[in-house]
């Protein structure tokens, strides 16, 4: 492929960059009776999002 023929692309990170989770504390909290959990939440979201793309 010529360098002519590429396409020009942005890739970027939506996880925190575009999404707030932190509005989400107070639900967490709620329902959970701690805010903490959405941390967990998170990184454990991220990580089977991961493996399913991956």
């Amino acid at each position: 492929m010529t360098e002519q023929s590429r396409t020009p692309i942005i890739v970027f990170d939506v996880n925190e960059t575009l999404l707030d989770i932190t509005t989400l504390a107070p639900l967490f909290s709620r329902v959970f009776g701690d805010s903490t959990v959405l941390r967990e939440w998170f990184a454990q979201l991220i990580l089977y999002s991961q493996k399913m793309t991956l």
